[in-house]
């Protein structure tokens, strides 16, 4: 059987569909996360800027999570306070995204997506003070 430049084209057009086709029913495993974020996630260097920037927000008086002058429950400005209320942050925080809420007058109203990754993986990675 001889085979033809229309045939050999062909053919190879049908293996690279199923590639592709194949490629695309198993999405799942191939999906990349969100954020890069690798290894231990440290409470300093990682969870206490993104509590300052939507819970305390340093260096104003409309702080939410301070421990002076703050208008909600809790100080999250230290690990102590964060540690005080950590049983609602799965909940609220990651689950149903109420925090910071919208009503918020001071910073952002609603976090990023790789903030909230932060905050999961350093919950899930036992909450450290690190």
């Amino acid at each position: 059987m001889k085979l033809t430049k229309p045939s050999v084209f062909f053919s190879f057009l049908c293996l690279v569909g199923f590639s592709f086709f194949y490629a695309c029913t198993n999405d799942e495993a191939l999906e990349p996360t969100p954020c890069d974020i690798y290894g231990d996630v440290s409470f300093k260097d990682d969870i206490q800027p993104v509590l300052a920037t939507y819970c305390y927000f340093p260096g104003t008086d409309q702080a939410c999570h301070a421990a002076q002058g703050g208008s909600a429950p809790g100080a999250f400005e230290d690990y102590a306070g964060v540690q005080a209320k950590l049983n609602l942050f799965p909940k609220r925080v990651l689950q149903d995204k109420d925090m910071p809420p919208e009503y918020s007058t001071e910073g952002p109203t609603q976090m990023q997506t790789c903030d909230l990754e932060l905050l999961r993986l350093w919950i899930e990675q036992g909450a450290q003070d690190n």
